[in-house]
């Protein structure tokens, strides 16, 4: 009936904005005023979001890509060798700090359910253009984790959220390999369900 597939529905919005952080964020998203999101595919398959604030001023970007991600050396999550995750390709902003970055990232999650990513996102997390104020810092912040081999940027990044080290201590982390896990779906079943209910509910999908 009408009746119980809106019921279904609001379930599963409601599961997706419930279980997508499997870690809470240390900070919780700052709330910004009015943006522009304009999205669209280039011919590499990746989705490129461009983000403009009310007065038309261009003020971030952020490209994404639905994969497989090859597991097998850990680089990302330790509970699989194979699942699906979106990569973010490049997510760049200005001026920082006002809370553009975390919108691209509330984009990016549920993208990740959209293509069927499970709410999976992972990225490689780089200094090389402004090693004073490392990346590192603002994905941990939002509950992204740390590979199994990072454990001294971990350490670090995790002392300067809490205050006891100053953030100069962090020059020089170069790349890091971050992931956020929602489900790694090992037996597909996931990916399976999801795919039905895009079927059942083509709508749903295209609101997210």
């Amino acid at each position: 009936s009408s009746a119980a597939s809106d019921v279904y529905k609001r379930q599963f919005m409601g599961g997706c904005r419930n279980t997508m952080l499997k870690f809470p964020p240390l900070k919780p998203h700052k709330p910004i005023g009015n943006v522009f999101v304009y999205s669209q595919k280039n011919s590499f398959g990746s989705i490129v979001y461009k983000m403009a604030n009310k007065d038309g001023k261009y003020v971030g970007l952020m490209e994404t890509l639905p994969t497989i991600v090859n597991n097998k050396r850990q680089s990302y999550s330790p509970n699989a060798t194979s699942y699906p995750s979106l990569l973010i390709q490049k997510l760049s902003v200005g001026p920082k700090r006002q809370g553009f970055g975390s919108a691209f990232i509330n984009i990016a999650k549920k993208d990740s359910f959209k293509h069927f990513c499970n709410g999976n996102i992972h990225l490689v997390a780089s200094d090389m253009y402004d090693g004073l104020h490392p990346p590192q810092v603002f994905y941990r912040k939002l509950g992204f984790q740390f590979n199994k081999s990072s454990g001294f940027t971990e350490r670090k990044v995790d002392e300067f959220i809490a205050g006891k080290i100053p953030e100069s201590d962090l020059y020089g982390l170069g790349d890091t390999y971050m992931f956020f896990e929602h489900n790694v779906d090992k037996d597909g079943k996931m990916v399976e369900s999801m795919k039905k209910f895009k079927e059942k509910f083509p709508e749903i999908f295209e609101w997210l």
